[in-house]
């Protein structure tokens, strides 16, 4: 698919940063989107991601941008090597979506299950409009523009240069996970800010699970909804995302088991006690 067009934009941009709200950052890039498409939809996904954490945004892209409609354009900006040679990227999901924003890996989980099919290097004095460049403030003056050309329909070549996929930075947390004989190990993609547990198990594997370890943890089996787990207990929940959680009733199973993004957790079978 590499070269073809782009899905028709659907008008929409969304915001995924680590900026909070309190700076006025936010809004700024609000302000370059609208002034470069003024009919633009922006929709904020979350400016509330650590600061610097590259995975937690990985993991709000993933649950969230696979709803909007084909040809949404996802900003994301949580970038430690903003300023240094890492590229401006720009790319296209095999479901249509499309991602501006670093290549540091965080797009790698919301482009998991639907390969990116074109990538493009950002041409930063192509989309800043003869404005300069802040060494510190790419998402104003980079991917912000970049989004609004690529959500009113301007093509990728007239502001970029076209990338091979397998080029770009991966993180080292994969959605995927080992099924053994009598076992399942996975890794933790996310911990919520409740503290449930997002293990890279698909959610269909609930059914066959009978008991789990996470940390020196015992895990029990997966049970419907939080008020079915017993109190104090580390039980298996299907959770909205697609994946199986671990969850603890009213507190944190993160901080009871001392796991985090990317420690290997295990759910054992049934039928091989």
């Amino acid at each position: 698919m590499f070269g073809v067009a782009m899905a028709k934009p659907s008008g929409i941009v969304t915001l995924t940063t680590d900026f909070s709200t309190a700076d006025g950052y936010a809004g700024a890039m609000k302000g370059r989107i609208l002034s470069v498409f003024p009919r633009a939809v922006v929709v904020d996904l979350s400016h509330d991601i650590p600061a610097g954490d590259v995975r937690s945004a990985a993991w709000c892209l993933r649950v969230s941008t696979r709803l909007f409609p084909r040809g949404t354009v996802h900003v994301a900006v949580v970038d430690p090597g903003v300023g240094s040679g890492r590229r401006p990227l720009l790319l296209e999901g095999g479901n249509g979506q499309v991602y501006v924003g670093p290549d540091n890996g965080i797009f790698d989980l919301a482009t998991a299950e639907h390969a990116v099919s074109q990538a493009w290097a950002i041409d930063g004095a192509a989309v800043s409009g003869g404005r300069p460049v802040s060494g510190t403030f790419h998402g104003r003056d980079i991917f912000a523009p970049a989004a609004a050309l690529a959500a009113k329909g301007t093509a990728p070549s007239k502001f970029a240069a076209s990338v091979a996929p397998e080029s770009l930075v991966r993180l080292d947390l994969d959605p995927h996970c080992r099924l053994l004989e009598d076992r399942i190990v996975a890794v933790v993609l996310h911990v919520d800010i409740f503290g449930n547990i997002v293990t890279s198990i698909p959610s269909r594997y609930g059914v066959v699970i009978y008991k789990g370890q996470a940390g020196k943890k015992t895990v029990q089996k997966p049970v419907r909804c939080y008020t079915d787990m017993k109190e104090g207990e580390l039980h298996f929940i299907e959770g909205s995302s697609g994946f199986m959680e671990i969850s603890l009733r009213g507190d944190s199973a993160a901080i009871r088991t001392g796991v985090t993004k990317g420690s290997e957790v295990i759910a054992f079978l049934k039928g091989n006690r």
